[in-house]
């Protein structure tokens, strides 16, 4: 897979993991084709968030990572997370 379209690396970055939160990431291709994936928070600043997701979800091994603005990554939530009001 090419570079995606909507990667976005922010001026500074955290230098360590800061967590490992389930997310949604909103990918983008150069044909301007865009989907969701299942992804994991790593890090993040208040304007990106640095996004690991595997291209093939059978493949454990092959992991990628791309810096993201955070539009494009939504949280997780478990279906009585998102009945709670």
């Amino acid at each position: 897979m090419r570079e995606l379209a909507n990667a976005d690396h922010p001026p500074s970055v955290p230098l360590n993991p800061m967590g490992a939160l389930p997310c949604i990431a909103r990918l983008e291709d150069e044909t301007g084709s865009s989907w969701w994936v299942a992804a994991t928070a790593n890090r993040w600043t208040t304007t990106h968030v640095l996004v690991l997701w595997r291209p093939d979800p059978r493949n454990h091994r092959q992991e990628r990572l791309v810096w993201l603005r955070k539009a494009d990554v939504r949280p997780w939530l478990h279906k009585e997370q998102a009945t709670r009001t």
